[in-house]
């Protein structure tokens, strides 16, 4: 059996089968380079960056600028609305309130007063017999 001083001092290397094994590395990596055919990517890339140049945002900037405006003109329907519609609730509230004013009722009262302030006149017209009221 070995003893571990003997593995730490034996050391072999086996040239023969390193470039075997090599030889298979370097053969395929040569076939993963021909699968990727790196020829045109100089030719590729300019084609991209000449994409590049002529892709234009401008038609999609003028687009969302209209539908900003119409979300605008559609703010102000709103708010438009929502003004009327506080008016009318305002207009409303008033004259509910105002319905409410004292002004009919005291009218009633005086009416009711001066019906009563002509019943002892007209009492003392009708007969000569009746009772006198003092008021």
């Amino acid at each position: 059996m070995s003893t571990v001083d003997n593995r730490i001092v034996s050391m072999q290397f086996d040239n023969a089968a390193f470039e075997s094994k090599l030889g298979a590395t370097i053969g395929s990596l040569d076939a993963l380079k021909k699968s990727l055919d790196f020829s045109n990517s100089q030719k590729n890339i300019g084609d991209l960056e000449n994409t590049g140049k002529n892709f234009n945002m401008g038609n999609m900037g003028g687009a969302v600028d209209g539908i900003s405006g119409k979300f605008l003109a559609l703010a102000t329907v709103g708010i438009t609305a929502l003004a009327t519609i506080t008016a009318k609730a305002v207009e409303s509230g008033l004259a509910f309130a105002k319905s409410f004013t004292f002004q009919p009722v005291m009218d009633g009262f005086h009416e009711f007063e001066t019906n009563m302030n002509s019943i002892p006149p007209s009492c003392q017209t009708r007969s000569p017999r009746a009772p006198r009221l003092t008021t």
